[in-house]
């Protein structure tokens, strides 16, 4: 009765988290899981770069879009000083960056 409405995003353990207070876990009305992008949905994100150079990002990420967002920026950053060109970043390369800048989960 005239309260308020939220969307909380996070991952499953928020489930659990909201489940153990009965008191919370009673107000949600609604819990929807998303699924993964796939390499051609996170293309726009990386305009310019060859089709290989974007499978690779998914390959390395998952399609994590945490993951996606980091390595974007730090792929970005090396076109912005002009150390990289969009257009022939390899799929080589972007392993690189990956496997310096992205944290792997054991």
């Amino acid at each position: 009765e005239g309260g308020h409405s939220f969307a909380m995003v996070g991952s499953p353990a928020l489930d659990f988290a909201l489940g153990d207070h009965r008191e919370i876990a009673s107000r949600v009305s609604l819990r929807h899981h998303l699924r993964l992008p796939t390499a051609a949905e996170i293309g726009p994100l990386f305009e310019g770069f060859p089709e290989d150079a974007i499978e690779r990002i998914h390959e390395e990420t998952g399609g994590r879009m945490r993951q996606v967002m980091a390595l974007r920026r730090r792929l970005l950053e090396l076109v912005k000083q002009r150390k990289w060109f969009p257009e022939e970043v390899t799929s080589r390369q972007i392993g690189t960056v990956a496997k310096h800048f992205l944290v792997r989960a054991a």
